[in-house]
Formats: structure tokens, C-alpha cells, sequence
């Protein structure tokens, strides 16, 4: 068996020794929905779920790939995670979301992911296992998105101050997200 016949994502390769950093194994990842770019993942996930409500979810850190498979632009952050396909996608609530607040992470792209030979046929379980699902029968539906990085990890502060303003923040960003 190959690396994707075990369960590796089939919309992401292996990244040629040469992108390797620390040691890490570094992954290509095609597209996201109608967005060009092709990513890298830097280093080891930042967080991967364990939990059975953590919905198989990934972080990582990525950049973007030039035409000449370099990296570019700034580091971004990548969430790879399964959802419900009668749930809306973590990109559609990004969407929903009307203004900007600083304490709220800047969207970059996002959708559900496909296999790399057909763009239309969604990654699902049922997909991934071969088998046919019914009308109006429920899946889980592999989604990817991106979004810029803000601020730092929580154990880095430098002063209380520091930390209860991260907070203050996270909470005014979440209450601007769910406030009409």
C-alpha cells in the first residue's frame, strides 16, 4: 500500500527533501476551492485533535508556493478538519461574518476539499472508503482553510497586562462574530 492507501490526505504530496526545516516532514497541498495557490506546511502541526469531538482537526503552519515551487509570501495558518455535511463549513460562517475586528483572524481561503483528478467530487468518508451514499444520507466532509496568523500563543506573553489584553480581544472577537 501506498502512503495515501493508509490514510494520507490524497490532496497533499510529500515535499521534496530540499523544503524539509528542522527535520520535519514538510507537505505540498493543492488548492483550496477556487484559489490558485499551492501551500507548504512548515515543521510539525501546530495542534492535531485526539479528541472525539475534535473532529479529526489539524493546524499547521503554511506558505504559499510560487510557479517555481519556492516559498513565498508570509506564513499563514492552515486548519484541516472534518465536518458534518449537513453542517455549514467553517468557510461559509467566515463569509457570514459582516466587518473586521482586530481580535478576530483575517480569512485568506477556504473550502471543502476534492480529489486531486476530480475538482467537483468532495473528500468524504464514504468517498475514501469506495462506497455509495443515498439521498439525504450524512457524511463527513473533509474542509481545509487558511487564514492569516495573528497574534502569538498565549505562553509567550511577556506581562499579565499583555495576557488579559490577549483575552479581552479573543473575547470581544468571538462577541463581534455571533452579535447581529
Amino acid at each position: 500500500l501506498d502512503e495515501h492507501e493508509v490514510g494520507l490526505d490524497p490532496s497533499v504530496s510529500p515535499a521534496p527533501d530540499t523544503m524539509l526545516l528542522n527535520g520535519a516532514q514538510a507537505y505540498i497541498v493543492d488548492p483550496i476551492g477556487s484559489d490558485p495557490r499551492r501551500w507548504c506546511t512548515l515543521r510539525d502541526p501546530i495542534w492535531s485533535s485526539l479528541s472525539l469531538f475534535g473532529r479529526g482537526t489539524t493546524v499547521w503552519r503554511v506558505r504559499a508556493l510560487d510557479a517555481n515551487n519556492k516559498l513565498c509570501g508570509p506564513e499563514m495558518i492552515m486548519k484541516t478538519s472534518w465536518r458534518s455535511s449537513d453542517r455549514d463549513s467553517e468557510s461559509f460562517v467566515y463569509h457570514a461574518i459582516k466587518g473586521r475586528h482586530p481580535g478576530l483572524a483575517k480569512y485568506v481561503v477556504g473550502a471543502d476539499v476534492t480529489f486531486p483528478d476530480n475538482k467537483y467530487n468532495r473528500i468524504t468518508a464514504h468517498a475514501l472508503r469506495g462506497t455509495t451514499l443515498g439521498p439525504n444520507k450524512l457524511t463527513s466532509v473533509l474542509h481545509r482553510i487558511v487564514i492569516e496568523t495573528l497574534g502569538r500563543p498565549v505562553w509567550e506573553y511577556h506581562s499579565e497586562r499583555e495576557l488579559l489584553e490577549g483575552f479581552i480581544a479573543a473575547l470581544e472577537g468571538t462577541f463581534f462574530t455571533y452579535v447581529p
